[in-house]
């Protein structure tokens, strides 16, 4: 698939999904997982988009207000640095050309075994609504419904790495993380809104991030780098997702 000015792959308000053996390029969004449940990634190549992967539950949905339970593994996900070519007013001329894999609102993710390679501004992104909003208090919503914040979010044996090289094509949002280092070899691979919900257990709400010393998260509010003890913590892996299809007569 190449070429669209949304996603390549979209799979919207669906349950027990599978994307595998897939080959993604030159589209604003490789793939997207939009307030689904029970999602397996794996076994993909997207590259050579604006974003790679967006994992993403979205305000004013009527099917599933929020999705959980996906699991990313074993994609190989580089060089999204396309430009963001989607019309104005969609949601993901937000995304900034040089993302890898975004995380946006979503709850129990679990991505592992991927190698995360040259995505340049932001290799993995954890970020809420709420965070987003921040960044562009443009996105507002009304929907009592919906749970802007992530939680239980699981890092682990991925190789993610980048080069100190800005993509040309830049929108508001990459401008704004730019214009925060001064250098591109000071914005660590690992960026992060620091926003969890408030009013709610520990255990609910935990980022686990166990990833090599030099995957340092930074928090894209205020711009700093984040200590990993904060992340140093376990969540069960999550199950297989198994779908059951009937046999034909």
């Amino acid at each position: 698939m190449r070429g669209a000015s949304d996603a390549g792959i979209y799979v919207g308000q669906s349950e027990f999904v599978h994307v595998k053996n897939c080959l993604v390029q030159e589209c604003v969004a490789g793939c997207e997982i939009g307030n689904c449940k029970s999602t397996d990634v794996y076994d993909n190549e997207f590259r050579n988009n604006a974003g790679g992967l967006l994992i993403f539950d979205m305000p004013n949905l009527p099917v599933i207000p929020n999705g959980y339970k996906t699991r990313v593994y074993n994609n190989f996900i580089h060089d999204n640095n396309h430009s963001n070519f989607a019309p104005s007013g969609n949601i993901v001329a937000n995304v900034p050309p040089g993302s890898g894999v975004i995380v946006l609102s979503a709850s129990e993710a679990e991505i592992f075994n991927n190698e995360i390679k040259d995505n340049n501004i932001m290799s993995l992104g954890i970020i809420s609504y709420t965070g987003l909003s921040l960044l562009d208090p443009s996105l507002t919503y009304n929907d009592a419904a919906y749970n802007p914040f992530i939680y239980l979010i699981s890092l682990h044996g991925n190789e993610i790495s980048k080069q100190n090289v800005y993509p040309a094509d830049q929108n508001a949002l990459s401008d704004l993380l730019i214009s925060s280092v001064p250098d591109p070899a000071d914005l660590p691979v690992i960026l992060f809104d620091g926003i969890l919900a408030p009013n709610t257990s520990d255990d609910l709400r935990k980022i686990c991030i166990d990833q090599p010393a030099n995957d340092l998260v930074y928090n894209v509010i205020t711009d700093t780098v984040m200590d990993m003890t904060t992340f140093d913590c376990t969540i069960s892996p999550l199950p297989v997702v198994e779908i059951d299809v009937p046999s034909l007569p």
